[in-house]
């Protein structure tokens, strides 16, 4: 077993990529995968995008939006707040398949879950679920299947969440 110091690390990622395709390269078996820190933090990168997308969408509207605490979480308006989540695809039942969490108690008034389909790695499509649908659990999204009941939520891009947070002056005329 190879020795690695924690400060060479970054050498392997500057050079290879990561460890794992250092290991990779010359043959040598994985004791063990680390493939989900780069997972995680690639869902965190992407996550922080579309965040900063949203922000910067609905202030070119002249609409309000500010990051809150908390992983992924926005303010819109002074008013809705918005989770924003990344999900990865898991090979299951002979295709690719996306389990979406939707919370039993939501966090916020708006679920965004961005799919990642391998092995890209940026987010495809998107699900955009209120609070108040009722959904909960772990849904399954198939690729290439229609889930009649989440297709109300699914959308390509962000612009039908972005667009209603569009503020206008309203003036009196006397």
């Amino acid at each position: 077993m190879l020795a690695i110091s924690v400060r060479t690390l970054p050498a392997y990622k500057y050079h290879f990529g990561g460890l794992n395709e250092a290991y990779k390269l010359i043959g040598y078996p994985l004791i063990r995968d680390h493939s989900y820190r780069h997972a995680g933090r690639l869902s965190k990168a992407l996550r922080s995008a579309i965040c900063d997308e949203i922000c910067d969408g609905v202030r070119q509207i002249s609409g309000y939006a500010e990051k809150i605490p908390g992983a992924g979480m926005l303010r819109l308006n002074g008013t809705v707040t918005i989770k924003v989540a990344i999900r990865k695809a898991w090979m299951r039942y002979g295709g690719i398949v996306w389990t979406l969490p939707i919370p039993k108690h939501p966090t916020a008034d708006i679920l965004i879950i961005g799919r990642l389909k391998p092995p890209e790695e940026s987010v495809f499509d998107y699900f955009i679920i209120p609070a108040f649908s009722q959904l909960r659990g772990g849904l399954r999204a198939p690729i290439g299947q229609s889930v009649p009941y989440l297709e109300l939520y699914h959308f390509t891009t962000l612009a039908p969440l972005i667009e209603p947070f569009r503020r206008c002056c309203v003036h009196r005329t006397a």
